[in-house]
């Protein structure tokens, strides 16, 4: 059985505008999911891509469900001599989603607040960069602490942990625009 090929030239979405080629998605893609796109498509084009944008930001937190599971696997693996379950490596997880959500949303409100008052361009600079600095470190941290083991295998399960999310990430990110795009 032959998989159904789709570029990334065939669905494109640029700072203004989406535009869908559809003639270039491949000959074989099944009838249904050809149907599917090409509707997605008409769908996205229509009304400047603000439907497709507000279904993405709706199905963000399911997004985030599936992930944080994922990664508390990853972590199961990574520690897996500790001899920790598999739900303190989820607890873990939305500790740090908890504390990366409150930095994103402080930085968020300082760049609404330049907005506001475009002197605090500097000092809103730097405290996101500040706070973004530190949530890294502080993640270097916990995983030190809870895990408790030396700074070379915290250092190395660090990095691991961070490709890995940064994967699983961007997988779960196409996957919800693929969702969102098929479901539309």
């Amino acid at each position: 059985m032959r998989r159904a090929k789709l570029r990334a030239r065939d669905v494109s979405f640029d700072g203004d505008s989406a535009r869908c080629n559809v003639e270039n998605i491949d000959r074989d893609t099944p009838a249904w999911l050809r149907e599917r796109l090409e509707h997605a498509c008409i769908n996205v084009e229509a009304d400047g891509r603000r439907a497709f944008a507000r279904a993405v930001a709706e199905n963000i937190p399911v997004t985030m469900l599936v992930l944080i599971p994922f990664v508390a696997a990853i972590m199961k693996l990574l520690f897996l001599f500790t001899r920790r379950k598999y739900v303190e490596h989820l607890v873990f997880f939305f500790h740090v989603h908890t504390f990366f959500f409150l930095t994103l949303t402080a930085t968020f409100l300082m760049a609404r607040a330049v907005a506001v008052v475009p002197w605090l361009g500097l000092p809103a600079a730097v405290f996101g960069w500040t706070a973004w600095l530190y949530f890294l470190v502080y993640l270097y941290v916990a995983i030190g602490h809870v895990y408790q083991q030396g700074y070379v295998l915290t250092t190395v399960k660090y990095a691991v942990l961070g490709f890995s999310y940064v994967a699983a990430f961007l997988m779960a990110a196409v996957g919800l625009f693929v969702a969102v795009l098929i479901t539309r």
